[in-house]
């Protein structure tokens, strides 16, 4: 008799060694609120976009609860069923907002819920919290996420700056008032240009100018013939020298340029 009730302390001894350390493992995995209340909720949602059972419920930043399944609703929608700590659960107002959004470098997905007005009516348990079917681009916006979507993101915050220091003391409406002046002065003296462009001298001048430069970049008289071969040139230096240029080099331009006007005008 005495060895079977030695048995069944053992037995009971292992039992509640075993019960104990599941109770231990549970406390300390991580999984603290475990014996915590919580209260269920449903969302609406167009597309789930990869939300799956087990995801996080994320309040305004802070870990409160999870998914628990999800559900086909109407035609048009998803429900999405949520069960949240039931202290954090006394956030939720009727102006709550939730959202699906991507956390981590792997993309995964989870519920945000942005509080709302705390002075609304508080959501009762069961009852639907509204949500705003976000894109992934907004959501990576949203969250900072993506590859150089940092770069976009200076790029965007420089540009505030830009505006913010243009909008300053009124200096972009003064800058575009200067640049409509600066415009209209420029019409304006364009108009004048060609005013005076369609003087019948200035036409003439332009002519004979044309022509002088075109004889002289033909190689046409003695000036034309001194741009023209270079030889030429270097004979008259070494035949002058520096002093003797200095001396006749201008009457020899005159004499070049006179040639030049009396050529144009037996033509």
């Amino acid at each position: 008799m005495t060895e079977p009730i030695s048995k069944i302390k053992v037995g009971a001894f292992v039992v509640i060694g075993v019960a104990f350390l599941l109770v231990s493992i549970i406390m300390f995995s991580g999984d603290r609120n475990i014996f915590l209340r919580r209260t269920n909720y449903v969302i609406h949602f167009q597309s789930t976009q990869g939300l799956v059972k087990g995801s996080i419920v994320s309040i305004s930043g802070m870990d409160v609860g999870d998914v628990q399944k999800i559900t086909f609703g109407d035609a048009s929608s998803m429900d999405v069923h949520v069960e949240v700590l039931s202290d954090a659960a006394k956030r939720l107002t009727k102006s709550a907002l939730a959202s699906i959004r991507t956390q981590g470098a792997l993309g995964d997905k989870y519920v945000y819920i942005k509080l709302g007005n705390p002075n609304d009516p508080p959501l009762k348990p069961g009852s639907v919290i509204p949500s705003q079917n976000q894109n992934d681009f907004i959501d990576m916006l949203t969250n900072g996420k993506g590859p150089d979507l940092s770069i976009a993101l200076q790029t965007l915050h420089e540009m505030n700056e830009l505006l913010d220091s243009l909008n300053a003391n009124n200096r972009l409406a003064t800058l575009v008032d200067n640049m409509s002046a600066a415009s209209t002065n420029l019409s304006k003296s364009s108009s004048d240009l060609a005013k005076v462009a369609d003087q019948p001298d200035i036409h003439e001048s332009f002519h004979h100018l044309r022509n002088i430069l075109k004889k002289i970049d033909d190689g046409d008289g003695t000036l034309g013939r001194l741009i023209n071969d270079p030889t030429l040139h270097d004979r008259l230096l070494s035949l002058l020298g520096d002093e003797p240029r200095n001396r006749y080099l201008k009457p020899l331009l005159r004499e070049a340029i006179r040639q030049n006007e009396e050529n144009r005008k037996s033509r």
